[in-house]
């Protein structure tokens, strides 16, 4: 340090001494603001809030003798309902609401990072942390920052989303995709592991349950069990065609990932959520694919792209059931602004 800079910086210290808000105000503005992060948790959590009020509308009409059209999906599976399992559909719709902001565009083949989206978002802590990846800039875009990548920012804007034609329900998912397109290009048309998409968005381990045949039926139970009970988020894979069940006559599609949502441990049944958001009336065409409500090999179309069968049906077809370890334990860190 020369003279010159010596005596300036002893001057600073001078006026330091004398002002005591000057420290306190160089304090201040020598820290960089937190991110501004535009979707909170409570705006994820509640994108499926419409569903549920027509679910809720459909039970009060059903009570009052009024049968809904049979063209409406919420009527078709209400009215064949006893008020006690109605008021269970509800609640099991409710919790998920975060996932239906998800819908995977056919124009892409990312189904293993949507799938891997849907579950994080009903996941314990999965709405926050989902918030947290999201900043918005000065100009109006969004900075997307994967938690298993924090050195890795992606800009995303309005006219990316609109180039890449994506029209997911939630405009956070929107943001997380096209963030997806622009970083990993090919792995968005042509596809990657879910495993690598929850590492991804945890930035925690995971593990994978190999199935068909590997793996018995008692020990895929109980790993979805203890993981729903976690709230850990789960994605499972099938690449095979078994006649009537996954592929070209089946209702299950090949090459695909879904998210694992439910489980009942009454009727041994679990509960899958197609990243369509549908099951039926696609681009893709399987030829056996039951309408909403409707059972075909023993799986049934929930509708919203929900699925059920029991678990030997399941085991058969599907290859993988991956999950996130501990995700319960996640440290959120400091609180942001919203």
């Amino acid at each position: 340090m020369n003279f010159e800079n010596k005596s300036e910086h002893n001057l600073t210290e001078a006026k330091d001494k004398t002002n005591p808000m000057a420290k306190i105000h160089k304090e201040v503005y020598s820290q960089k603001p937190d991110p501004i992060h535009p979707f909170s948790p409570q705006m994820i959590a509640a994108t499926g809030d419409q569903a549920s009020i027509a679910l809720a509308k459909a039970q009060k009409l059903h009570e009052l003798g009024i049968v809904m059209a049979p063209g409406s999906q919420e009527g078709t599976i209400v009215t064949k309902q006893n008020p006690e399992q109605i008021a269970s559909t509800i609640k099991e719709t409710e919790k998920f609401g975060a996932a239906t902001g998800v819908v995977q565009s056919v124009n892409y083949g990312d189904c293993w990072f949507d799938s891997s989206l849907s579950s994080l978002a009903l996941s314990k802590n999965g709405d926050t942390l989902i918030s947290q990846m999201i900043s918005l800039k000065p100009d109006g875009s969004y900075e997307v920052v994967f938690p298993a990548l924090p050195n890795v920012k992606i800009n995303v804007t309005a006219k990316d989303i609109k180039h890449d034609g994506l029209e997911n329900p939630g405009a956070w998912a929107n943001v997380l995709e096209a963030a997806i397109i622009k970083e990993f290009p090919d792995q968005a048309q042509k596809g990657l592991n879910p495993e690598v998409a929850l590492r991804l968005l945890t930035s925690k381990d995971t593990k994978s349950l190999i199935l068909s045949g590997k793996s018995t039926d008692t020990e895929i139970r109980q790993t979805i069990e203890h993981n729903l009970q976690t709230q850990n988020p789960m994605v499972t894979y099938v690449n095979k065609d078994i006649k009537g069940l996954s592929g070209s006559d089946g209702p299950i599609f090949n090459n695909h990932a879904y998210s694992v949502i439910g489980f009942d441990s009454k009727n041994d049944t679990v509960i899958l959520r197609n990243p369509f958001g549908l099951n039926h009336n696609l681009p893709i065409k399987n030829s056996n694919i039951p309408e909403v409500n409707q059972t075909i090999n023993g799986i049934t179309n929930l509708g919203d792209g929900e699925l059920t069968m029991n678990i030997n049906t399941y085991s058969k077809v599907f290859g993988i059931l991956a999950y996130t370890t501990h995700l319960k334990d996640f440290n959120l860190g400091k609180k942001h602004r919203y």
